[in-house]
């Protein structure tokens, strides 16, 4: 049966229990080695709580959408929560309910930092809107960890370092529902980044950011056109498919976003091993098709 929820996304339910103690020892470890006196926090997207139950605790908070034109956005923000390091059980209370709340929905991170939660927040805010060249300000969504997942191969190291600045160390729950520690910068953000230098994304950087977000729009745009070809199970291996599909486009300079959909609707429709069919493949190197209209031919060779 397919997914009733509107919004798709293509991760799997961790282990929660598994989860949580594994959690809770890393960070309590990592905090009782660390060479300074490091804070823990938890990181969550408010935006996937965005008409369902938002996550409400007594923790510290702190959002990132707080100042300017983000008020305005603040009940969907980015959400700093400060956890309780020196308690084992109340650490433990308190990773279990975000863990157990977050399950299956890609925004829970867990963050150590010199810093108190405001000046976390404070400095996380300097890197909420991205310039890029000959546009408006793109918005980073950091805290979602689909985007944090691929940030270390996407920005450039000065720019990962820049992100990076303010923590010791990140985790994030990835696609698998595994805890998974993201990359330390292989630069200092004071000799390669100005602190106060605005965080800025090359063309390069954006690209390689939208490249890696297609296999997700692919997906979602599939949940709301046919969501009865949308798998409730193996959403590992569903992402994994999507992705292969955009590379296949990439690879054919297939820039029209309606072609990549059908080459995607016809992955599912007539399975992954025809996206590597000689009549596939002799159809997209020949791109005899007006753009935007590659599903007609697609269509044609399943006859």
């Amino acid at each position: 049966m397919p997914p009733s929820n509107k919004n798709y996304y293509a991760v799997e339910s961790p282990d929660k229990l598994s989860l949580v103690t594994q959690v809770v020892d890393t960070v309590t470890s990592v905090c009782r080695l660390a060479e300074v006196d490091v804070n823990a926090y938890a990181l969550i997207d408010m935006a996937f709580d965005h008409g369902a139950s938002h996550f409400r605790t007594r923790q510290l908070t702190e959002r990132l959408y707080a100042e300017d034109r983000w008020k305005q956005l603040a009940e969907v923000s980015p959400t700093l929560i400060q956890l309780s390091v020196g308690d084992q059980v109340a650490l433990h209370q308190q990773v279990e309910r975000l863990v157990f709340h977050c399950a299956r929905r890609p925004m829970l991170s867990f963050l150590l930092s010199p810093m108190t939660i405001v000046e976390l927040a404070q400095t996380w805010r300097l890197c909420i809107a991205a310039e890029v060249p000959g546009t408006e300000p793109m918005l980073l969504r950091f805290a979602d960890t689909r985007v944090a997942e691929v940030l270390p191969k996407c920005l450039t190291p000065a720019n990962w370092s820049f992100l990076c600045r303010p923590l010791e160390q990140w985790w994030i729950i990835d696609r698998a529902g595994s805890l998974l520690q993201q990359p330390r910068p292989s630069c200092a953000p004071e000799t390669e980044h100005p602190v106060n230098h605005n965080f800025a994304l090359s063309d390069d950087e954006l690209e390689r950011l939208v490249h890696a977000g297609l296999p997700d729009a692919l997906i979602q745009t599939m949940c709301d056109q046919l969501p009865e070809m949308v798998p409730d199970q193996d959403r590992l291996g569903y992402h994994a498919l999507m992705k292969k599909v955009v590379d296949l486009a990439e690879e054919h300079s297939i820039d029209s976003y309606p072609d990549t959909y059908a080459l995607a609707v016809f992955s599912v429709v007539a399975g992954e091993e025809a996206l590597s069919e000689a009549s596939t493949i002799d159809l997209l190197k020949a791109k005899a098709w007006p753009s935007g209209q590659l599903a007609k031919k697609l269509t044609e060779i399943m006859l």
